[in-house]
Parts: structure tokens; C-alpha cells; sequence
């Protein structure tokens, strides 16, 4: 039976083209609004506005829950990479199943989060929000709001 080392590593190559496939995306695409807002880098095909929207809303949550948190269970201040695709590129590029409206991948360096940016803006914002809330849990401490905890 294998250790568990070597099904971390077997996991994390078999989700290496997840994380590489939207950078794919990105340059098939002449349509897109690239912003970075803070250590957020997004890109995105939502057009310059909602773009805009998505990285106050994020900056605002992540300085909420920060301020919810111990003062020394600060979030570490690495880059997350996220990338708004359009439906088609989502399902090609990104999405493990139907159903699946976003993904987050923690890395060492950089986290990437990625998003179907053809739902309902609400649910673009809701969905970001909820992958972002990966990286919050496994970064802070056992001691989270409860709110926080995600039931899967």
C-alpha cells in the first residue's frame, strides 16, 4: 500500500494540467481584463467593471476575516492567481465534472482559484468567495469562526 507522501504526490501530478490548462485559456483569448488588486491577480472575461467588483469584494472579505481572526493567525501574503473563464473554456480547461462551478489550488508560492464566469454575477462573487475560504481554513489555526467551516 502506498505511503501517504507518495498519494500527496500522485494527487498533485494528476491536478498539475488543472492548474496549467487556464494559463492555456488566457492565451487563446483576446478578450481579457487582467487586474491585480493586492496580492489578487486576476483574469478575467467578465469586461473591466465586474472585474473590478470581484477584486474590491475579495479584498474586503479577505480584510473582514482577517480582522476575525487572532492577531497572530494572519493569512500568509502570498499571490492567489484567479481566473474568470467563460463557460466553455471552464468545462474544457478546468471542470473535473458537470456541476463544478469553481476550483482552488494551494501551492506553496501561489494559490490559483478558478471560476465559470458565465453564472449569475451573485454566484461569480459567492463562488470566489467560498474557493478563497479553502485557502483561509487550512492557513489559520483550529481556532475559526464557525461560519468559516465548508461542508465537504
Amino acid at each position: 500500500m502506498p505511503n501517504v507522501s507518495t498519494i500527496h504526490a500522485l494527487r498533485a501530478f494528476a491536478l498539475m494540467p488543472l492548474l496549467l490548462a487556464p494559463a492555456a485559456a488566457v492565451a487563446a483569448r483576446s478578450d481579457w481584463h487582467e487586474m491585480t488588486a493586492g496580492h489578487f491577480h486576476l483574469f478575467s472575461t467578465l469586461g473591466d467593471a465586474r472585474t473590478r467588483d470581484v477584486a474590491r469584494n475579495l479584498q474586503a472579505f479577505e480584510k473582514t476575516v482577517g480582522e476575525l481572526l487572532q492577531s497572530e493567525d494572519r493569512l500568509p501574503d502570498i499571490p492567489t492567481l484567479i481566473y474568470i473563464l467563460d463557460h466553455g473554456d471552464f468545462q474544457h480547461y478546468a471542470a473535473p465534472h458537470a456541476g463544478v462551478g469553481g476550483l482552488f489550488f494551494e501551492r506553496p508560492y501561489a494559490n490559483a482559484i478558478v471560476i465559470d464566469g458565465s453564472m449569475p454575477f451573485d454566484y461569480v462573487r459567492v463562488t470566489i468567495f467560498h474557493e478563497y475560504t479553502h485557502f483561509i481554513q487550512r492557513s489559520s489555526s483550529g481556532r475559526r469562526p464557525s461560519g468559516l467551516l465548508d461542508s465537504r
